[in-house]
């Protein structure tokens, strides 16, 4: 029969949290499991830090390509924008030599497959 310290050694810790006891006492009420409930939070808590933690990291690219599309608009404009009025663009119209605003309004509906 498996002992208590086998358990905790398969991947787990024993630690001691100081709670305060009206939490404890609510989360009884509520037939909580304090360890799944602690865990939870901490695995939320270190999800929260580590999405602040790659903005910060990440800030100076996104602040450039932010830059890059606010001056020069988007590379490619997705077919479906044109469905629902988006255009993506922020250059006047015809400016772009590559423009596809036709290819946009008249789709062209897909081939069959061949072999």
């Amino acid at each position: 029969m498996p002992s208590a310290k086998t358990a905790t050694a398969k991947g787990r810790r024993s630690v001691n949290l100081t709670i305060p006891a009206d939490v404890i006492e609510t989360a009884k009420a509520l037939k909580l499991n304090a360890s799944e409930a602690a865990e939870a939070g901490i695995r939320r808590a270190i999800a929260e830090k580590q999405t602040e933690q790659w903005h910060a990291d990440n800030r100076p690219a996104i602040e450039a390509h932010n830059a890059r599309v606010a001056t020069d608009g988007v590379l490619l404009t997705p077919d479906w924008t044109e469905d629902y009025g988006v255009s993506g663009r922020s250059k006047p119209k015809g400016s772009d030599p590559f423009d596809q605003e036709e290819r946009l309004r008249k789709p062209t509906p897909p081939r069959p497959w061949t072999d």
